[in-house]
């Protein structure tokens, strides 16, 4: 699982803060430690949302190769779209506008395979299309089976959580971050919407909004 802390702070809140990123990154089926979740769930007394969320983890642990699967998938798709990116930003304004003169050696080459490489742009961006609409196949259908809602409300119970504690505490709100995967919390302050390189927002403790619910 990646590193979601990089600032000293309130242990209990830490945790909470890797169970809310961890149900988020469950939600949206990319692949973490069921284990690690599980000793932080013990750590900030989480444990019935844990046995609420029991038959996920079982779903997770019956289909490990296939959320592996995905994981590689989404990776490759990002990977290959940022190479479509470079492709048309820098090489192809090449390709365009350097003289095409076939006495020179450098014209000679971009003039014979400027063609190769813009064949090369289509196959990758159909590539690209076709990874992007396998992934969002996959989570749709898993949405239809309730877990999409179920897990959204367990990760904005520890929002909340952490945002009284930090209201308590006079902590400070950027000290803890949210990687979420959609706007749709409460709580919280958007720092960074998803880009080009990042597909999830980067967010904050809203300590000036009114509370959720949670559960």
């Amino acid at each position: 699982m990646p590193k979601l802390f990089r600032k000293e702070g309130d242990n209990e809140l830490k945790e909470m803060l890797r169970l809310a990123n961890s149900y988020e990154m469950m939600r949206v089926h990319r692949f973490f430690d069921v284990d690690q979740l599980k000793r932080a769930a013990i750590k900030t007394n989480g444990m019935k949302f844990w046995k609420q969320a029991k038959k996920y983890h079982m779903q997770l642990h019956e289909r490990i190769s296939k959320y592996k699967r995905l994981t590689k998938i989404a990776l490759l798709y990002r990977w290959l779209r940022n190479l479509a990116l470079v492709f048309v930003t820098i090489l192809l304004p090449i390709f365009l506008i350097y003289p095409r003169n076939p006495s020179s050696v450098p014209s000679f080459f971009l003039f014979f395979l400027s063609p190769l490489f813009l064949l090369a742009f289509i196959i990758l961006l159909w590539f690209v299309v076709f990874l992007r609409w396998y992934v969002n196949q996959f989570m749709t259908s898993e949405k239809l089976k309730g877990m999409d809602a179920h897990l959204m409300k367990i990760v904005q119970h520890y929002i909340d959580q952490i945002v009284a504690s930090i209201k308590k505490s006079d902590l400070n709100p950027n000290d803890f971050k949210f990687k979420l995967f959609t706007d749709k919390y409460k709580n919280v302050k958007i720092l960074k919407k998803p880009s080009f390189f990042r597909d999830f927002y980067v967010a904050i403790p809203n300590i000036e909004e009114k509370e959720g619910n949670g559960f």
